[in-house]
């Protein structure tokens, strides 16, 4: 379900919505775009993921295609790429009981694994748009997986790139980003029993 841009739709939604700025501060804002807060970082927020690198390999963009032994690729929404995956250069989207972790990943065609960050830092590398498809951005799709990767469940699959998975507080519930309709704007993911 998309969300709308009119203002009786959005009078209906009593969440906030949490964003990260380019510096990678987190605020919260109404639906309608008022009430900007700042949102100091939990230590549950930044929780890093034990084994991450392996289970990342197994499922982005796909099984049967892992190649463990190549780099996990970190990328910002905005297309700049910040490295290879480090604990300190990209934090998993763990569900409000810790027992889910959101993931927007994908591979390339050389089976390099991607991962979106959840900040933003400007820039843009080859095949990437926000706004628009792209052979890369339309490579990352989301996924919700278990800590130990024991149970994938994919979340996006349609030829365009969703990424900034956001828990719903208190709802078995993602709101993420998309470039599917060639703009940048933010959908909702409908609770699924698998999760």
């Amino acid at each position: 379900m998309a969300c709308s841009d009119t203002k009786s739709a959005l009078d209906e939604i009593d969440d906030n919505i949490s964003f990260t700025d380019i510096n990678g501060k987190s605020f919260t804002m109404t639906a309608s775009g008022d009430n900007v807060k700042p949102l100091g970082h939990s230590s549950k927020t930044l929780k890093p993921w034990r084994s991450q690198k392996r289970i990342l390999q197994s499922f982005c963009g796909g099984y049967g295609k892992a190649n463990f032994s190549a780099p996990i690729n970190v990328i910002s929404p905005d297309g700049a790429l910040l490295g290879e995956l480090e604990d300190s250069n990209w934090y998993p989207e763990w569900s409000p009981e810790e027992d889910r972790i959101a993931v927007a990943c994908g591979r390339d065609e050389n089976l390099n694994v991607y991962v979106v960050a959840n900040y933003e830092v400007p820039g843009s590398s080859e095949g990437w748009s926000r706004e628009k498809s792209n052979t890369l951005s339309d490579l990352i799709e989301i996924y919700v997986v278990t800590p130990d990767g024991s149970n994938v469940t994919r979340i996006t699959d349609n030829e365009s790139g969703d990424w900034l998975p956001r828990w719903r507080p208190n709802r078995n519930q993602l709101i993420f980003e998309s470039n599917r309709d060639g703009n940048s704007e933010i959908y909702a993911a409908t609770p699924i029993s698998a999760w």
